[in-house]
């Protein structure tokens, strides 16, 4: 609240004692910069933010211009068609009541926890490292129904 009076003061607005400081700023702003918008923040404990309405339309457009779908799809297309090549060199396995004898292809184990987990996965060991493991192998038949039938 004492940031408020400061710059209500620095600006020589009259301050009333009963009137709510932040909102009144926030009128004060809106009717004299009409182009400023206020964005709500994400998190309780941090003030709004001030944005102008072109910036935030020029950084959508150049966002929007960087990013080239076909580009994208042709490395999900190289990614997908390298995991289906090592499944493919899979030795053949079939169920026999347990999944004990069964090795998750170890690209494909690579790909899983780190579409799962992020790139911090290769930071975990121990208990953690088990638990990516137990996770990994619950998603496992998604992308390899020919080896857990």
């Amino acid at each position: 609240m004492i940031a408020y009076l400061s710059i209500l003061k620095r600006y020589r607005v009259d301050v009333n004692e009963s009137e709510n400081y932040r909102k009144y700023l926030k009128r004060l702003i809106s009717e004299r910069l009409p182009e400023v918008k206020f964005v709500t923040s994400l998190r309780r404990n941090e003030p709004d933010r001030l944005v102008l309405s072109t910036a935030v339309t020029m950084a959508m457009d150049y966002r929007s211009s960087m990013m080239n779908d076909d580009e994208i799809v042709g490395h999900l297309k190289n990614v997908a068609n390298l995991l289906r090549e090592e499944m493919l060199q899979q030795r053949s396995w079939s169920f026999t009541g347990s999944f004990s004898n069964f090795e998750n292809p170890s690209l494909l184990q690579f790909f899983m926890s780190h579409l799962l987990f992020g790139s911090h996965v290769v930071k975990v060991s121990g208990i953690r490292d088990q638990e990516v493991d137990k996770t990994v192998d619950v998603f496992m038949p998604v992308p390899c129904p020919k080896y857990s039938d």
